[in-house]
């Protein structure tokens, strides 16, 4: 393999991370959006809410925010929507692109790279709007908080380790 492939293998295998954390973002964003009878918030549309907001995967609601620091949260996601949208709409489009390239009945090698290199770009463009949503809400938590944060996210990667630990020992077998 040379070195331009390796590095759309690893462009695409960034993506494929930047996947997934974006899926537990989702998730918090459902949270977050908890009222104060602890119902679920219903998005307008009636659709299920394909959010971006939250916080490391974690849900914010274990960081017990006080309710300042939810509306600023939820005034945080308002006003990033727009662009995250925008570029889940370009990750949904480069994907396709990338599918139907590499499914095609022959093997075009250029549009396959091109359809790759776009994908990237895609996913490079949405990991750095999660990473501007992410410092800003950031800024909002207090030192406690932020700790809490901190030590939550090592605790859910070394449950991760576990898992993947568990997983390759029972390969093994």
């Amino acid at each position: 393999m040379n070195l331009k492939n390796n590095k759309i293998v690893k462009g695409i295998a960034a993506g494929v991370l930047a996947l997934g954390v974006s899926a537990l973002i989702v998730t918090a964003t459902l949270a977050a959006h908890q009222d104060e009878t602890g119902e679920r918030w219903q998005p307008r549309s009636g659709r299920m809410h394909r959010g971006f907001g939250g916080f490391d995967g974690l849900a914010l609601r274990q960081l017990d925010l006080t309710d300042a620091q939810r509306e600023q949260v939820r005034s945080i996601f308002e006003q990033n929507r727009d662009e995250m949208r925008a570029a889940g709409e370009k990750l949904r489009t480069a994907r396709r692109g990338l599918y139907d390239a590499t499914s095609a009945g022959t093997v075009d090698e250029a549009a396959i790279r091109t359809a790759a290199e776009a994908l990237a770009n895609a996913e490079a463009e949405a990991a750095i709007n999660r990473a501007r949503v992410h410092a800003q809400v950031w800024q909002i938590l207090t030192p406690e908080q932020q700790a809490k944060a901190k030590e939550l996210r090592q605790q859910r990667e070394a449950r991760r380790k576990e898992r993947r630990q568990g997983q390759k020992g029972e390969a093994d077998l």
